[in-house]
C-alpha cells in the first residue's frame, strides 16, 4: 500500500520512515493520526488508499472476557476470523486468518466444509494484527504473539 503511494508520489525515503513508524508502531486508528506528515499528505493518501480492506462485520467476547473473536468482511463478500486469547498467564495470543476456507476437507473440522475461497492478500493479514495491535494500544497492553494459521 504504502510503498506504491510513495513511489508514485516520489516521496522522500524519510516519510515512508515517518509512515511506518506512526501506522505500525503507534497504531494509529486513522490516516489524519499521522501527525508528522503534512495535512495535505494525509488528504492525499486517505484519497488513494483505504485505512483497512477488512470491514468488522461481527465481534463478539467470551462471557469471561478472556477470547474475543472477530469477524471480518473482505471487499470480495467472504468472511473470515481472527481470535485473541487473553491467558491467566498474561500471555495474549492472536489467531490470524492467511486464507478463506480451506482446501483439505477434513471430515472432522467445520472450516473444510467450507470449502477453499482464496488465500488472503499480504494488506487483509496486516490489517488483522493491527486491529488487534490498536486493541492492545487502547488497553495499556503491547505484549502478544501472532499465531499465523492456515487451516488445513
Amino acid at each position: 500500500m504504502i510503498d506504491e503511494f510513495a513511489s508514485t508520489n516520489k516521496l522522500p525515503a524519510f516519510r515512508l520512515k515517518q509512515f511506518n513508524e506512526q501506522f505500525y508502531k503507534s497504531a494509529v486508528n486513522s490516516f489524519d493520526e499521522i501527525t508528522n506528515w503534512p495535512a495535505a499528505l494525509r488528504e492525499n493518501l486517505s484519497k488513494s488508499e483505504k485505512f483497512s480492506v477488512l470491514k468488522i462485520d461481527k465481534e463478539l467476547t467470551s462471557k469471561d472476557g478472556n477470547t474475543v473473536k472477530v469477524l471480518f468482511k473482505r471487499e470480495d463478500g467472504q468472511r473470515i476470523e481472527t481470535v485473541l486469547m487473553q491467558h491467566q498467564d498474561g500471555r495474549n495470543t492472536v489467531c490470524v486468518s492467511s486464507m478463506v476456507g480451506c482446501p483439505v476437507n477434513c471430515s472432522f473440522c467445520a472450516t473444510g466444509k467450507m470449502g477453499f475461497g482464496g488465500n488472503l492478500t499480504s494488506r487483509e493479514i496486516i490489517d488483522q494484527v493491527m486491529h488487534f495491535q490498536r486493541f492492545f494500544k487502547k488497553r495499556c497492553k503491547n505484549s502478544y504473539q501472532c499465531c499465523l494459521y492456515g487451516y488445513g
